[in-house]
């Protein structure tokens, strides 16, 4: 895909763990090699998209979407499943994660945002984009956290309305800045939005419907930000998990400016 004098970046199949590639590296009309993950190779899952919205175009590398026309019609998800990861820094949760940058912002005169989640099926593919929706809200089987006024959707309902003080991406995305998503493999649930790295919001997640994991990144692209892109080898945040109570108080009643048209 690239490469430089000391390194080069290949595409591998899908994989679960990095155990399960054998890679060698060899020089040029020499017998010498590296092999394999100890010896000097780094793997790192490199998300795409795959299907998207009615409204949406991907990159030629897939790397990219962006919604051509309209304020909806733009749910899009990644190609392959989102890789679970074992927590690594010290006290922090495994779970998924995945970060997209905001590449594209145009200037909207409605309130609509973006929201960003998990698909929880083997597959996303539907008939027809056309069957998706206006927005990814009415998605079985997902979590989408984000829209305006921001709240927490679980399984095509609102579960939760969150305080717009806290994060409210109409306001506070941008063109450059770089959301994150994640949400942690531990009993129970937890999903956080992160922002150029910062933790903005935190809340408990009962999904209902089994074991809870998740398989499909997905990413609204709805109101002012028109075009996103993903990450590749995003450093991950360490999230220790609080305790539900910490998490639990109620978001302040909705003033007439949260209200979504």
């Amino acid at each position: 895909l690239e490469s430089t004098a000391s390194t080069a970046v290949v595409r591998v199949g899908p994989f679960t763990s990095p155990d399960e590639v054998e890679v060698e590296v060899r020089a040029r009309h020499l017998d010498r090699y590296l092999r394999k993950q100890e010896r000097g190779l780094k793997f790192y899952q490199a998300l795409r998209f795959g299907m998207v919205g009615f409204n949406c175009k991907a990159s030629a590398d897939c790397r990219r979407v962006f919604r051509n026309e309209g304020i909806v019609m733009g749910t899009c998800f990644s190609s392959e499943p989102v890789a679970r990861f074992d927590g690594g820094q010290a006290g922090s949760c495994p779970g998924w994660y995945f970060e997209v940058a905001v590449v594209e912002r145009q200037d909207q005169r409605s309130i609509r945002s973006l929201a960003l989640g998990f698909r929880f099926e083997d597959t996303p593919q539907v008939a027809s984009t056309r069957d998706l929706g206006e927005t990814a809200k009415t998605l079985p089987k997902a979590l989408m956290l984000g829209y305006d006024p921001p709240q927490l959707v679980v399984n095509g309902n609102t579960v939760k309305k969150t305080d717009s003080k806290l994060w409210r991406p109409h306001r506070d995305v941008g063109e450059g800045d770089r959301l994150g998503l994640f949400l942690t493999d531990s009993v129970p649930q937890q999903v956080a939005v992160f922002q150029n790295g910062v933790e903005r919001l935190r809340l408990p997640v009962e999904l209902g419907h089994g074991p809870s994991v998740p398989r499909f990144a997905v990413f609204d692209v709805c109101g002012q930000v028109s075009g996103v892109e993903f990450i590749d080898q995003a450093a991950i945040p360490a999230l220790v998990v609080e305790p539900v109570a910490a998490l639990a108080a109620p978001a302040p009643a909705s003033s007439d400016s949260d209200k979504e048209v």
